[in-house]
């Protein structure tokens, strides 16, 4: 119980969850920002050549 808290407290202080999402919205976060990541990986790599 006293993970769930801390976690809780966590995320209402602005932390995202670093493991598994709890919500869906937070999943389709952490998809997204994924994704851009690697856009943006991709767009580094595609700059220097």
């Amino acid at each position: 119980m006293e993970y769930w808290v801390r976690r809780l407290r966590s995320e209402r202080a602005g932390n995202t969850p670093k493991g598994d999402a709890l919500t869906p919205e937070q999943r389709e976060i952490q998809e997204l920002k994924r994704k851009l990541r690697r856009v943006e990986e991709e767009k580094e790599i595609l700059k220097n050549h």
